[in-house]
């Protein structure tokens, strides 16, 4: 990273600072260095002058972006803090011209949130992607981003674990996950009634399914290039779960086994974040 000779000093004078106790060992030291020059890196893109409140929880925003797990931001968000305090101690004024005022002050990502992605597919583009999917494997499509199964899941569905008169299909446990029974939408019925009604053999599609999938994903990617894999698939659908029902309803539907897992796909935005830090700013 290339800075002016101003902050070249500064950050000399921080790690004289780390130094003088607060760090012991020159890695650590190399280390908080890195995320200082990552953190005014960033305030220098975004043209920051003064660091408040809301500037952190828009660092806190962009780490996010970069799928920073929360324990990878809280190491970056301790090495600011010890920023903000060598400044208050040394009495410099670069990004916190308020004396005794230290902006990252009791920030902390709560651990049970996890990394999400925020490109999820939203509910009109996995429509989209059912409606306009011509391919063989429209079944499997289905009950990944209808159901928002997993491959290992489908794997382990017979017919009899369908209930098409009524539309439900009843999704038995796993080592991970939970059993639960789900609706069918009306727009799989069709295709699944005619093909279980042709199908000689228990097993709905068979195992292995993951070159399956991986195919389909491959051909959904040319009518959406947002779509990754299987996983992003049940990962939009979750998502919508989320953010429509209580998390004990989208944590059923998932099939989860305890409510972080369902907690994880909350999206992020700055109101999220707010509840995800604990903090007290007086100044705020």
């Amino acid at each position: 990273m290339s800075f002016s000779k101003e902050i070249k000093d500064l950050l000399a004078g921080f790690e004289r600072y780390l130094e003088d106790g607060i760090l012991t060992t020159d890695k650590n030291i190399s280390k908080y260095r890195k995320r200082v020059e990552f953190f005014i890196k960033w305030c220098e893109t975004k043209e920051i002058e003064q660091v408040k409140y809301l500037e952190m929880m828009e660092y806190i925003r962009y780490c996010r972006s970069l799928d920073m797990n929360p324990k990878n931001i809280n190491r970056y968000l301790r090495a600011v803090r010890h920023f903000f305090d060598y400044e208050n101690k040394e009495e410099h004024r670069y990004l916190n011209p308020i004396q005794d005022y230290n902006p990252a002050k009791g920030m902390q990502i709560r651990d049970i949130y996890h990394t999400i992605r925020a490109d999820y597919l939203d509910e009109e583009e996995l429509e989209k992607l059912y409606e306009n999917y011509k391919g063989k494997h429209k079944i499997l499509l289905g009950l990944f981003i209808y159901q928002g199964l997993k491959v290992g899941e489908i794997e382990r569905l017979e017919k009899i674990h369908f209930d098409l008169k009524k539309g439900t299909v009843y999704i038995p446990k796993t080592g991970k996950g939970n059993s639960r029974k789900l609706k069918l939408e009306s727009v799989q019925l069709y295709e699944l009634m005619e093909y279980i009604l042709k199908l000689e053999v228990d097993s709905l599609l068979g195992k292995p399914l993951q070159n399956q999938a991986q195919r389909l994903c491959k051909e959904l990617r040319e009518i959406n290039p947002k779509v990754r894999n299987s996983s992003h698939l049940r990962g939009s659908r979750i998502s919508y779960w989320v953010r429509n029902y209580n998390l004990r309803v989208a944590q059923y539907l998932a099939g989860h086994n305890t409510i972080a897992g369902t907690e994880k796909y909350r999206q992020v935005n700055l109101e999220d974040l707010q509840n995800q830090v604990n903090q007290f700013h007086p100044l705020s």
